[in-house]
């Protein structure tokens, strides 16, 4: 069995960063679309789209829920029966340590998309969430995600529209997460390539290093 383990500071505070990762549009916004629920053993389901060996459905279940401190799922889709963990640690009054432990890989059919899933949980936690979140500082705050929600209006307003002709890097992290669940053998490999020498040639750093796979 083998594990990725991510690292992240944040210069928020802990509550608006894990508004970020317990909210349902929060998610939806950064990561994929999905009907989560904060409440311990809520089914859900995050929604992107298929791939060979994938239908395109993570089914995911909370299996620990401790505000602000801990979120714990259960991550099923494709070959994948894992665990994922979000711990936010204070840091400082303004700062915040993410951490995050996807495990559970079992397996020569659990190996490409581990590494495809390490690739892109390392593009989302160092781009597309830091960046929803200064984006939308202010509504992260819970009673203004609640005055929202009386008036009928939705929590967080939708990111901004992006050119067609460009790829960005969280678009190609949630690709390459996508990815992962389907994706082995030659096959993996060749599109593993493929994306690394995309995001070098786009300068977007997927390969800095700092990811890990613990034994």
């Amino acid at each position: 069995m083998r594990s990725i383990r991510i690292e992240r500071v944040y210069r928020y505070p802990r509550l608006m960063v894990w508004e970020a990762i317990a909210n349902r549009e929060a998610l939806a916004d950064w990561l994929m679309p999905n009907d989560f629920e904060p409440v311990q053993g809520h089914e859900f389901t995050f929604r992107t789209k298929p791939a060979a060996g994938f239908d395109g459905i993570v089914r995911a279940k909370v299996l620990d829920l401790a505000t602000p401190e801990r979120l714990i799922l259960a991550w099923r889709g494709g070959p994948l029966d894992t665990r994922l963990c979000f711990e936010l640690q204070e840091v400082s009054a303004g700062e915040t340590r993410l951490i995050l432990t996807h495990e559970g890989f079992r397996g020569l059919s659990n190996l490409m998309p581990r590494i495809f899933l390490g690739f892109g949980w390392k593009d989302l936690l160092g781009k597309k969430l830091p960046a929803f979140i200064e984006r939308n500082g202010g509504t992260l705050r819970a009673i203004t995600r609640a005055s929202a929600s009386r008036a009928g209006e939705p929590a967080f307003p939708p990111p901004p529209r992006r050119r067609a002709c460009r790829r960005h890097g969280a678009d190609l992290a949630t690709e390459i997460v996508r990815a992962g669940f389907a994706r082995s053998g030659t096959l993996g490999v060749t599109a593993l390539r493929a994306a690394m020498i995309e995001a070098q040639s786009a300068k977007r750093g997927l390969w800095n290093g700092d990811w890990t796979i613990l034994p």
